[in-house]
């Protein structure tokens, strides 16, 4: 890849118009997949490289490389980029049976029952853990992969990091419509569940590309 220069910021960007014009930061969720990378191309013409900044949750099963991909285009870009692995310990609740996982050891809870009681079963640190954790395979109502592995790494990122994301970040969201029905009523912006009420904004600025315009929003940068 060559390094090329930014586009300039654009005044008014369009259908994002809504999109807060000052937050305090700018989080890309980076997967190193063409959508995530079109999201971050477009964070940064609109909100320029000074507020702008990548996260990435490492997932074990994904493709090989792709912590080095999502290196070489932050360092291309000049964007910086941190990561997060999900490690979860497995309990099984000797109060009701129930399996559940948590971050923690010793405070670690029943969700089902809110017992203490428990027995350890392991670590889980990716997707096949997870199944051996369950016992089973996953459905299409279980995504481990998401929920526990990104979306939970992120907010547990986001939380250690509170003062340097601010009062007003802004999270980047590379989701399409088009990729699947779970997806197909996503709104462009919402605020994050699970974290404090009205902290960090929800964007997904590629919500309505098609495939080849992702491709070719990185084809503009050279990559």
């Amino acid at each position: 890849m060559t390094k090329l220069e930014l586009p300039p910021l654009f005044d008014e960007p369009g259908h994002l118009a809504e999109v807060p014009s000052e937050p305090t930061r700018v989080v890309v969720s980076l997967s190193g997949g063409k959508d995530s990378v079109a999201s971050l191309l477009l964070a940064l013409e609109i909100f320029g490289p000074e507020l702008v900044v990548a996260h990435h949750q490492v997932v074990l099963e994904d493709f090989v490389g792709t912590v080095e991909y999502c290196q070489s285009v932050c360092h291309f870009l000049g964007v910086p980029l941190s990561f997060s692995q999900g490690v979860y310990n497995s309990f099984l609740c000797l109060a009701c049976g129930h399996k559940h996982l948590s971050i923690f050891f010793e405070e670690a809870y029943c969700h089902k029952c809110g017992s203490h009681d428990k027995q350890f079963l392991g670590v889980v640190r990716g997707i096949h853990d997870y199944i051996r954790h369950r016992g089973k395979w996953m459905g299409g109502t279980v995504r481990p992969c998401t929920k526990n592995f990104k979306i939970e790494m992120w907010n547990t990122w986001a939380r250690q990091n509170e003062e340097f994301l601010g009062p007003r970040p802004l999270l980047a969201l590379g989701e399409r419509h088009l990729v699947s029905k779970n997806r197909r009523d996503l709104p462009e912006l919402r605020y994050r569940d699970d974290l404090r009420r009205g902290w960090v904004l929800e964007w997904r600025p590629v919500l309505h590309y098609r495939r080849i315009d992702a491709f070719r929003k990185l084809r503009e940068y050279g990559i």
